[in-house]
């Protein structure tokens, strides 16, 4: 492995995007937005790489091991399924780039330890984008200047009509749980990773889980889920199968309450008996994607740290793994 990270410069840096499905065409997209940045694709699907290549304008290449030794490229944007992306994080890093995992990190804990390691001299994290919305990062402000008193309770009601949404969802990783595939890995893991952010680490948690509705496949579609951040409780109910698209989470404190509603892009104080919105609209979602790839560029030049750093994202894994553990045997779980 190499001694030192790639040099902090005032000049563009490099950035390989590991596979070109959907996410990984949003990231070509918005790492070109940020002007600090010369994209390379990296995808095994000829037809694929070269329809998203000519469609920013950009250079691609099929093999991910070969790219590695060629390019040595500054930063590797993982976008691969969610089995690979350790692995390819420490191929990654051996070469010295830094590197940033799309979600969920991993299906288990394997090799974790030894990628935390790999990572002392570079910027790695996970690329949970909702730690980007301006509601979530107010929230975070609120909390900071003790706007509601210490965090009691906090509750998430999340979903969306996913079939409708996510149209040919059963012929890609979200079928299969060993992919990073159902509701919990794909969808639940922003919600709680947000909360993390905002009331600190999963400690237990209690999950009810199902498939009840999305046709073509088996993996749970339905969760419901009581946990513990810190001495908060926190509830979550989270729907892949209804129909309105809509995103809330409400942080009860002993003085005050926060809710962040993300479907409606503000956020409310409640406080001497009625609640105060703020607005925090932005023009789309690339605009959370653009600003997480900035983050992570601020933290190769060690201006800021990354959204989502490696052991932030690890506890969430924990979390993902510990609602499939507590919804397979009926059990409450201690992370």
């Amino acid at each position: 492995m190499k001694s030192t990270s790639p040099p902090c410069t005032t000049t563009k840096q490099s950035v390989l995007i590991v596979g070109g499905g959907s996410i990984g065409e949003r990231h070509v997209r918005c790492w070109q937005r940020t002007g600090r940045s010369d994209v390379i694709l990296c995808e095994s699907n000829e037809n694929r790489a070269k329809e998203v290549a000519e469609r920013y304008g950009i250079r691609w290449e099929s093999n991910f091991a070969q790219v590695l030794e060629k390019e040595s490229p500054a930063c590797i944007v993982l976008c691969t399924p969610a089995p690979a992306h350790v692995p390819m994080a420490l191929q990654a890093l051996e070469h010295g780039s830094h590197v940033l995992i799309e979600k969920p990190l991993s299906v288990d804990m394997h090799q974790l330890d030894t990628l935390a390691e790999a990572a002392k001299d570079h910027t790695v994290a996970v690329a949970y984008v909702w730690r980007m919305h301006p509601a979530i990062r107010r929230a975070k402000q609120h909390l900071a200047e003790g706007s509601i008193g210490r965090p009691l309770h906090a509750v998430a009601r999340c979903g969306q009509d996913f079939a409708t949404l996510r149209p040919g969802y059963e012929n890609t990783y979200y079928s299969r749980h060993d992919l990073g595939g159902g509701a919990i890995q794909d969808g639940l893991t922003h919600v709680a990773n947000a909360i993390e952010m905002l009331l600190g680490p999963t400690t237990s948690v209690f999950c009810e889980a199902d498939h009840l509705g999305i046709p073509g496949v088996e993996v749970e579609d339905v969760v419901g889920v009581v946990a513990r951040n810190d001495k908060a409780i926190t509830v979550y109910s989270f729907s892949q199968t209804q129909k309105p698209n809509e995103f809330t989470i409400d942080i009860h404190g002993e003085t005050g309450s926060l809710r962040i509603d993300l479907s409606g892009k503000r956020i409310g104080v409640f406080s001497g008996g009625c609640w105060s919105f703020e607005d925090t609209s932005y023009d789309d979602h690339d605009v959370l994607f653009t600003a997480q790839a900035d983050a992570f560029l601020d933290a190769v030049e060690r201006k800021a740290p990354p959204g989502c750093t490696l052991a932030e994202g690890i506890h969430t894994l924990r979390f993902n793994l510990a609602c499939l553990e507590s919804a397979r045997t009926g059990s409450k779980v201690q992370l």
